[in-house]
């Protein structure tokens, strides 16, 4: 069986729309827990032109590569001024690495950007800004509740793929949920039963109630979130609290 949770991520990527354009955002989830203590206090963009921005604007396969070994080279660099990379937006022919530190770092970030992108020719332009509530991490970078859940059932499926499954086949996959009263419980079972869904098993653990439910349904990411959302939403009228799901691992033979 598949790990429920695998919450032991810190660098991660999810993906959004941006400005109405897709956008994908990787950062540093790790850095959250520690921003009340954090001591840099401004933020610094460095925004790369992606020259083949391919059909959604976030670039190329080669383009990747290419802009991947540079960010490797200019985060390097940006040590040695004391920046630190908190994220990296891709959206709208855009390649842009955040960071923070100290004020008056933007002369030192041009001058590495201007040799790190050289060899490639790439147009740039650096900004930077006051921010020492760290908002643009907090309200910006990090995930909102709903893409969150995304990459929870992200983690899911590469575990299943990381496994050796090919995510072709429909199968049993199995849900929780949990509630404070008995009440409560029993009306999401029935709007879950509407849907489709078997009562497995119910519980308690730590004082709370859980049901355990499942249906057959396809494990690719994005039929699997489209399940997992309606099921968020429906513990939520019900005043439950959906906890994830897990499901066999199915090789082609």
């Amino acid at each position: 069986m598949t790990t429920r949770d695998p919450s032991d991520k810190k660098w991660d990527f999810y993906m959004c729309r941006v400005d109405d354009a897709p956008a994908s955002i990787f950062l540093d989830m790790a850095l959250l827990e520690g921003l009340e203590s954090a001591s840099e206090d401004t933020l610094y963009a460095l925004h790369v032109t992606i020259n083949d921005p391919g059909e959604h604007g976030m670039g190329t396969s080669h383009e990747m590569e290419v802009m991947s070994s540079i960010e490797d080279q200019v985060i390097e660099q940006c040590k040695l001024i004391d920046l630190q990379f908190i994220g990296r937006l891709r959206n709208n022919s855009n390649w842009q690495m955040t960071f923070m530190g100290p004020p008056k770092r933007e002369r030192k970030l041009k001058r590495i950007a201007k040799s790190s992108l050289k060899p490639v020719k790439r147009a740039f332009d650096v900004m930077s800004q006051r921010d020492p509530e760290w908002s643009y991490y907090r309200n910006f970078l990090y995930p909102d509740a709903e893409r969150f859940r995304w990459m929870k059932d992200k983690w899911v499926v590469q575990n299943l793929i990381k496994n050796g499954d090919s995510l072709v086949q429909s199968r049993r996959v199995d849900h929780w949920v949990f509630f404070e009263d008995e009440s409560a419980l029993d009306k999401f079972a029935s709007a879950a039963d509407s849907l489709g869904f078997g009562v497995e098993s119910s519980d308690t653990v730590e004082d709370r109630l859980v049901l355990q439910i499942h249906r057959v349904d396809k494990v690719d990411l994005e039929s699997i979130h489209l399940v997992t959302e309606q099921l968020h939403r429906l513990a939520d009228d019900h005043g439950g609290e959906y906890d994830g799901w897990e499901t066999s691992v199915e090789k082609q033979k």
